[in-house]
């Protein structure tokens, strides 16, 4: 602990305190990480209360599909801005007819790798 606290001293101003912090029970091997996180939302936003023994497999889920959702979000960017600009003609295009003519969408190089 007293490497934490120089390190802590070194790298920010101000007093630092070390407080003991309220943490549910853990009742199995794998789920440490829920519940580390939820104590630390506990200390700074008291009114999320703690999670309880058997919130945890919920808990999980809610961080995958956080997870998941934040996925979808940039595969989508990525189809959107990167992708499709690629394509050249109606036929490249899966949703497309021959007749329509593809659109252009042009998008800084930066984010297209």
């Amino acid at each position: 602990m007293r490497a934490v606290e120089w390190w802590i001293g070194v790298h920010i101003t101000g007093d630092f305190v070390c407080v003991d912090l309220p943490i549910t029970r853990q009742m199995d091997s794998v789920s440490c990480g829920v519940f580390a996180v939820n104590s630390i939302q506990h200390l700074v936003f008291p009114q999320e209360g703690l999670l309880l023994t058997h919130e945890v497999i919920t808990e999980c889920y809610r961080w995958f599909l956080g997870a998941l959702s934040r996925h979808n979000e940039l595969v989508s960017f990525f189809v959107l801005f990167c992708v499709l600009p690629l394509m050249r003609t109606p036929s490249d295009h899966p949703v497309m007819d021959k007749s329509q003519t593809p659109m252009r969408v042009y998008s800084p190089s930066k984010l297209c790798l």
